[in-house]
């Protein structure tokens, strides 16, 4: 069964268009903690969400590969959340 959560993240954003800024990061994961999908969403300066794909961090585990203690960084999402999140990205995707 797969859980969705995200994390917050502030720096640059993975595509370069957003410098010192803030977003999250969406993970579809399994009961153990190893990764599935995984996404990067952030607002633009005049608001719009802008998502891209992580696949750099799909199959990577959140304790094992990414050394992380405990999943306290993590909130839980709904999948419709997490969906819209995933939609955004593709067809992101599809426009480049």
């Amino acid at each position: 069964m797969m859980r969705y959560v995200k994390e917050y993240w502030q720096g640059h954003s993975r595509d370069g268009l957003l410098k010192d800024g803030d977003g999250f990061h969406f993970y579809a994961m399994t009961a153990t903690g190893t990764i599935k999908e995984a996404f990067e969403v952030y607002e633009s300066l005049d608001g719009e969400a802008i998502a891209s794909t992580l696949p750099e961090m799909v199959d990577l585990n959140w304790k094992k590969d990414l050394g992380y203690e405990n999943e306290e960084l993590l909130e839980a999402v709904e999948e419709d959340e997490f969906s819209f999140v995933k939609d955004l990205a593709n067809e992101r995707s599809k426009k480049t």
